[in-house]
């Protein structure tokens, strides 16, 4: 823990340097990406005195707050950790008092927070967490004077927000069979349904498609596949940011699966289209004016995209780094964050999918992956809050 050291050792004193924090580990649940392990009076020696911090009218209090990003979950990123309902105390930053809404110059920085600039002094702000990273923040707060408080003891709740961006992705194998070998390996007591495996983050993925899927083979014509999943917010301590967006994005397997052509009755955004590198492409009618044209050098299709087909080409190789090969057969839909708003209330989502014709196999383990990015907003108030008493002097 760097930043705790080098804080204590400007403002809290040598003493308190050489103290070590307590060695019992806090772990994060499922349901949490990034998750608030303390916040109160800094955690020195064997942990923080519990309830009311006192001070003197006109002298420093002191809070922290440990954010971890769990083990099992994405990078984090854009991490803003605030301090609210602060007035009538101020900022103490590198020895000068501020207001805790004023906003710090742009290349304005204290140690050892680099990342600060632009962002007011009640806030920390940094770009990126990784999974299993922990990053203690630190507040000097200078108590109102006596005159201020009206020459009586006076107490203030402050308490925290935490803005995040955050991805969750799940795996899934979903089982497809003909009826005669679903039989069979009923009667065996064999398996007929895949399995899944989903990252920890505030929102849930859950597949709720029938299984098995069944089929028949050698079929001249494509089958219907409806894929259904459940969207939920699980973490009750925020919401996904408000005006915000989630973004859900569906990556089918690579054979045997097709994506019909009016998949964007139910929402879904097509990436992009196949085609010939050898002979170009253009974009079909229904996909709009061609902007541009990209063939790639290593895999044999043409990409092509319209305007709104190459915005969500860009974000899924910034957001997910998806290789070119991918994205043909990828579809995105957008969700308003206000929908997933109620902890555990599940959003039903469908992408209506085709079996192509000609299947041979009489049992197939086909791979899908669901990945969900969204902006977070944990609100610690009533959950994180600390108090700060003020005694006036003289009294």
């Amino acid at each position: 823990m760097v930043l705790c050291v080098a804080f204590a050792g400007v403002t809290l004193g040598c003493t308190m340097c050489t103290q070590q924090r307590s060695t019992e580990e806090t772990e994060l649940y499922t349901f949490q990406g990034l998750g608030v392990t303390h916040y109160g009076l800094p955690v020195l020696g064997a942990g923080a005195p519990s309830g009311v911090e006192v001070v003197a009218a006109g002298s420093d209090a002191y809070i922290s707050l440990i954010l971890r990003n769990n083990a099992e979950g994405s990078e984090a990123t854009n991490i803003k950790v605030s301090l609210q309902n602060i007035e009538p105390f101020q900022v103490r930053e590198c020895g000068l008092l501020k207001e805790p809404t004023e906003d710090r110059a742009t290349d304005e920085y204290c140690p050892p927070y680099q990342e600060d600039g632009g962002y007011p002094y009640s806030t920390h702000f940094v770009s990126q967490m990784f999974p299993d990273e922990e990053i203690e923040y630190f507040w000097t707060l200078k108590a109102p004077e006596s005159e201020e408080i009206g020459n009586m003891y006076y107490e203030q709740k402050i308490y925290y927000t935490v803005e995040f961006h955050y991805k969750v992705s799940m795996y899934q194998s979903l089982m497809a069979m003909t009826q005669s070998e679903f039989t069979r390996r009923s009667s065996e007591g064999t398996a007929v349904t895949g399995t899944s495996e989903t990252t920890n983050g505030e929102i849930r993925i859950r597949s709720t498609t029938n299984e098995p899927v069944r089929y028949s083979t050698g079929s001249s014509e494509g089958q219907s596949l409806l894929m259904e999943y459940e969207i939920s917010n699980i973490n009750p301590a925020g919401i996904p940011k408000p005006e915000s967006k989630v973004i859900l994005s569906l990556t089918t397997p690579g054979s045997y699966v097709s994506i019909p052509e009016n998949i964007g009755d139910q929402g879904w955004f097509r990436v992009a289209k196949g085609g010939s590198c050898e002979t170009g492409c253009s974009c079909p009618d229904d996909y709009g004016t061609t902007y541009a044209d990209h063939c790639s050098d290593t895999v044999a299709y043409c990409v092509c995209t319209n305007a709104e087909m190459a915005q969500w080409c860009t974000w899924l190789q910034s957001e997910y780094d998806v290789d070119d090969g991918l994205l043909n057969r990828t579809i995105v839909k957008e969700l308003n964050a206000y929908i997933l708003r109620d902890v555990n209330d599940e959003y039903t989502i469908y992408a209506p999918l085709e079996l192509e014709s000609g299947i041979s196999p009489s049992v197939l383990s086909l791979p899908f992956y669901v990945r969900a990015s969204y902006d977070y907003l944990l609100d610690g108030q009533g959950l994180g809050s600390t108090t700060l008493g003020v005694e006036p002097r003289g009294v």
